[in-house]
C-alpha cells in the first residue's frame, strides 16, 4: 500500500474543512539541549555490550554455515533433527 499525501497535505485538509490536526508538532530543539543518563542506565549498557561480546556465538561456524547455504551444498539430516527432538522430549520428561 502505497500513501499519496503527506501529513502537510492532510493538515492543510483539516484545516479548511475547520477540524484541528490532532498531531501535535514538536518543538525544535535548541543547540544547548542535553541528555543525561542515569547510572543506572549506563551500568545496563555496559552489561549489554559485554553480553554481546560474550554471547558464545562462534562467528568462525556462522559463516561456514551462510556459505554452505549460499553454495547450496547444506545438507539437512532428517535423522539427526529426529533424534535430537526426541532427546529433547526425554530430557523434559526427566
Amino acid at each position: 500500500m502505497k500513501i499519496q499525501r503527506s501529513y502537510v497535505d492532510y493538515s492543510s485538509l483539516t484545516a479548511l474543512n475547520g477540524v484541528k490536526p490532532s498531531v501535535k508538532q514538536a518543538k525544535t530543539q535548541s543547540a544547548g539541549d542535553r541528555v543525561n543518563i542515569s547510572d543506572t542506565a549506563q551500568q545496563l549498557l555496559a552489561g549489554a555490550k559485554v553480553q554481546s561480546s560474550d554471547s558464545g556465538i562462534d562467528s568462525a561456524k556462522v559463516a561456514r554455515l551462510k556459505a554452505a547455504i549460499n553454495n547450496g551444498t547444506y545438507t539437512v539430516s532428517a535423522q539427526n533433527i529426529a533424534d535430537r527432538m526426541l532427546a529433547a522430549v526425554d530430557e523434559e520428561r526427566a
